[in-house]
């Protein structure tokens, strides 16, 4: 399976992953591989076509994201509005 290098930030409260950019493709060179150079199959494939990430982490922050910091907001808003 090729891989994709993705560089981002990892926060640690949630486990989010959020990529800034993409790095190098490594491809694999095997013909069962959708995204490899060497794929064998043209029509009617069933073969992955997603390289496997390789993630490289840029910067590290302990707290959840954005996006699980108003999730969890709206959580605890909403079971307070509903008593």
């Amino acid at each position: 399976m090729c891989q994709q290098e993705v560089y981002g930030n990892l926060h640690q409260g949630c486990g989010c992953f959020d990529v800034i950019y993409p790095g190098n493709k490594l491809d694999c060179g095997q013909p069962n591989c959708g995204t490899s150079s060497a794929h064998a199959h043209r029509a009617y494939c069933r073969c992955p076509k997603q390289p496997q990430e390789s993630r490289r982490i840029i910067n590290l922050f302990r707290p959840m994201c954005d996006r699980h910091k108003a999730a969890q907001w709206e959580a605890a808003v909403g079971r307070r509005g509903s008593r």
